[in-house]
């Protein structure tokens, strides 16, 4: 153990040390003329030695001059603040173009008696963590010494990130001021002799570090940009961590060196842009259902009318015979035709058929209004997606059916060409007036399909099933093509020379309120028919 521990006082390794750190380092002096750098620095931008650096500036490497006027600002203000700047986000462009997004911290570099001497930078790519290659790399048999031995302890106690290194066995054979300070200690001295098991983190935690020390020292192959989590006196953290192999001058594993940054504010700030991009796309979701629900119902407000033709004829009716009653008892009261007996006879009927229809206008009145206001509200609920399962009722099928006959708004002849066979009776969960709807979509776009091709009929079947009970409407005016087909159900499309193309997406959306489905197939020339699935259970 005295021979590993004399090994790592020795000045090769902290010049080992940092080239071995996969983060890119470099240090200035007070004009920002760069002193030094580790290996991963100058590598990024095409050298092979770092004495092609000393001597440079910014503005002499390979990046905009706007960039390196950045950078040099960065320098003037952490030196004459002598306040590091920490994790600053900046991007550099190379000459083909090739940009890196970098996550920089520089912190003010000074002597023993305070005085600014330069300034300290270190930066990792960020580009794609998750594509960084492995770390293979021999450590170098001789390096040239940056500074001296005090300044790179001194240059390892001012970095930001923590760092830390253990013999074979995983004890912890130092560290710097950033590590040993996030456990409570007071010197890296505390540390050293301890093992993971040792510090205030979990034993699964410890367990998790120690496979990875094992890992690393095994496969002599770095491991690159891993996120941890870490308890610390209490704090759940989130760790992005780095361990290389220590290696000898004759390629035999003396340990692993790791390196960490707590990166739990920046991964707290992506789950707030998360959750931001979230509130914002249901932000825009209900924007776009009230946008669908206010088309709908303008479109559905034609068709609501014309269903309601037929109440209204009916009351219009109910008013002319009034009128021609009224007519015909005047005439006779002029003619002086009637005895007194007979007009008092006439006049009683008269009331009376004047009373009935009153009370007959008025319930279609109360009807109708009914119906809009339930049909709308439904409507509403449906198309914004807020039906709840109290919103739904058990209904039967064959009731429902002998209803849509009662009130669809027939044109001459065209009942007789409805043919309602086999019905199986089963029951389902939904809204009687949607169900309505329905049925009016299908019946409307058959007729007017019969109406152009001057030809067929309309055949409503049910049937009964241990998963799903199925009604099938089905006319037989010749079909729709494929490409017609492909696009049936979709919002505001349409074959037809009028209409707007929502009834068939309104009847999807409304059977998939009912937990079902509603689905066609064709053969062009001859038929379509519509097949709507209902759940063969009261729940869903």
């Amino acid at each position: 153990m005295k021979t590993q521990e004399e090994h790592w006082l020795q000045q090769d390794f902290f010049v080992q040390l940092l080239n071995l750190l996969p983060s890119r380092i470099f240090w200035k002096n007070k004009e920002s003329v760069f002193l030094g750098c580790n290996k991963a620095f100058y590598e990024s931008f095409g050298f092979t030695a770092a004495e092609q650096i000393i001597g440079l500036t910014d503005y002499d490497l390979p990046m905009t001059p706007k960039e390196s006027e950045g950078f040099r600002n960065d320098d003037i203000e952490v030196m004459s603040s002598k306040q590091p700047k920490l994790n600053i986000q900046e991007v550099q462009t190379f000459p083909d173009g090739k940009q890196l997004h970098l996550l920089t911290s520089k912190v003010p570099l000074t002597n023993q008696t305070g005085e600014v001497i330069g300034v300290l930078g270190i930066y990792n790519d960020v580009t794609d963590l998750k594509k960084m290659a492995q770390l293979e790399t021999e450590i170098a048999d001789e390096k040239r010494y940056w500074v001296e031995r005090d300044f790179l302890l001194e240059l390892l106690e001012q970095l930001p990130s923590h760092v830390f290194w253990k013999n074979r066995e995983s004890v912890y054979l130092g560290c710097n001021k950033a590590f040993y300070e996030s456990l409570g200690f007071q010197s890296a001295e505390q540390v050293i002799g301890l093992t993971d098991y040792d510090l205030a983190w979990t034993k699964e935690e410890s367990d998790a570090y120690r496979a990875d020390d094992k890992a690393v020292m095994e496969s002599k192959t770095a491991k690159i940009n891993l996120e941890e989590s870490q308890t610390v006196r209490g704090r759940h953290i989130t760790l992005l961590t780095n361990k290389v192999p220590l290696l000898s001058k004759k390629g035999e594993v003396l340990g692993v060196l790791g390196i960490y940054t707590d990166i739990t504010e920046r991964k707290e700030m992506e789950m707030r842009e998360k959750e931001a991009i979230q509130a914002l796309a249901h932000a825009k979701a209900n924007i776009e259902a009230e946008e669908t629900l206010r088309r709908a119902v303008t479109v559905l407000a034609s068709s609501i009318a014309h269903d309601l033709r037929t109440p209204l004829a009916s009351a219009l009716l109910r008013i002319d015979l009034m009128g021609k009653s009224q007519a015909i008892l005047a005439a006779k009261c002029e003619r002086d035709i009637l005895d007194e007996k007979e007009l008092r006879k006439d006049i009683a009927n008269y009331i009376e058929r004047s009373n009935s229809s009153m009370r007959t206008i008025k319930k279609i009145i109360y009807d109708m209004n009914d119906f809009i206001d339930v049909t709308l509200k439904s409507m509403q609920r449906l198309v914004t997606g807020t039906l709840g399962r109290e919103d739904f009722t058990s209904c039967s099928i064959e009731s429902c059916l002998n209803q849509v006959v009662i009130r669809y708004p027939f044109k001459e002849n065209e009942k007789s060409l409805i043919h309602i066979n086999e019905i199986k009776e089963f029951l389902f969960l939904g809204i009687p007036v949607l169900f309505y709807r329905i049925l009016f979509n299908l019946l409307g776009n058959a007729f007017y399909q019969i109406a152009k091709h001057n030809r067929g009929e309309i055949f409503i079947t049910t049937e009964t099933g241990k998963d799903w009970n199925i009604l099938r409407v089905k006319d037989t005016a010749g079909g729709v093509s494929p490409g017609v087909l492909e696009h049936l159900f979709e919002g505001f499309k349409t074959s037809r020379d009028t209409g707007t193309g929502v009834g068939l997406a309104f009847c999807k959306l409304t059977m998939e309120s009912f937990g079902g489905s509603i689905t066609a197939h064709s053969v062009e020339g001859d038929y379509i028919e519509f097949v709507l699935l209902f759940p063969n259970k009261l729940n869903f």
